[in-house]
């Protein structure tokens, strides 16, 4: 939808299963083609905040405004948040100040994740082990997808007056800011 004259400006209708971000980036990229737009932010929920959408809005120069998906952690466990990420060394760093080092990728409904695994010898003498990853597992690991800086600009974003007023002008779902 066109914000500033309320036009609908594509529809696209596809299969039940597929779900409405799938096919998100390459709709814009279609309307800004066909109609000769230059798009310069769009305003989504938070089923689109992937990385992948964040991704492709970045290579087509899109600002997004997406709700942030409100991340938790599974039982009563540390959010990956309380880690450091060391971006020179690609690894994360434990409140205990311990190395989670990249470890492999993993594939997951078409979207891939890095994956950074502590040292089982050194989990298994850590006071904070129990509060870090449970009773069950033998070590912590946090899973980062691959556009993972573009979802936390986004959630950084989410945080300022631009964001809260792009959010305030919308209704309800995709919105496409033209010009601006």
């Amino acid at each position: 939808m066109d914000t500033e004259n309320g036009i609908i400006i594509d529809i696209h209708p596809s299969a039940g299963n597929i779900n409405d971000c799938e096919p998100f980036v390459e709709r814009l990229n279609v309307i800004q083609e066909k109609f000769e737009l230059d798009i310069k932010n769009v305003e989504a929920d938070r089923g689109y905040d992937t990385a992948p959408i964040h991704h492709g809005l970045k290579k087509l120069e899109i600002t997004c405004y997406i709700s942030p998906i409100k991340s938790g952690t599974a039982f009563d466990t540390m959010s990956y948040r309380e880690f450091r990420y060391n971006n020179e060394t690609d690894s994360y760093i434990c409140p205990k100040n311990k190395e989670l080092p990249f470890t492999h990728l993993k594939k997951s409904k078409g979207q891939y994740s890095k994956v950074f695994s502590a040292k089982v010898k050194e989990c298994k003498i850590c006071p904070f082990r129990e509060k870090c990853f449970g009773k069950s597992s033998s070590k912590r690991t946090i899973e980062r997808p691959i556009a993972h800086e573009l979802t936390e600009a986004n959630r950084k974003r989410s945080k300022t007056d631009e964001y809260r007023q792009i959010q305030k002008k919308g209704e309800y779902g995709v919105k496409v800011h033209l010009g601006r």
